[in-house]
């Protein structure tokens, strides 16, 4: 069985400015939801979850990766939606979250506007299923 999580959000700054603004617009409790996706990443936290749970062979390999988006907003759109928080924010709110990103996110912009952001992930091969 082979299973992919998320890295540390300490080696994805954009993915880690995002959850921090998200918290100044819109609580700590959406930040929180955002935040989810690299709980698993923290070192030692999958490794004790498959220990915990009868694993006792398994390897794990770290990938560098990226994603791109065609724009801050859809960035922004996308990881709102995926953690059922974009329905929360009123067009007012979205906007200055978008509006503050730019600020914050301009560093990891290409020349032709869009977001790079790196994204790694842990792949586990679990041999003993």
């Amino acid at each position: 069985m082979v299973l992919a999580i998320w890295g540390p959000l300490q080696k994805a700054s954009t993915y880690d400015e995002l959850i921090r603004l998200l918290g100044k617009f819109s609580g700590v409790h959406a930040a929180m939801r955002l935040a989810l996706p690299w709980k698993l990443g923290k070192p030692g936290v999958m490794d004790a979850l498959l220990v915990s749970s009868g694993v006792n062979e398994y390897e794990c390999h770290e990938r560098i990766g990226q994603a791109c988006y065609p724009s801050i907003r859809a960035f922004i759109e996308a990881h709102l939606r995926l953690a059922g928080e974009f329905d929360h924010l009123n067009e007012r709110t979205l906007q200055a979250l978008v509006d503050a990103a730019h600020v914050q996110l301009r560093p990891y912009l290409s020349p032709g506007g869009q977001l790079m952001a790196r994204l790694d992930a842990k792949i586990y091969k679990i041999k003993n299923v």
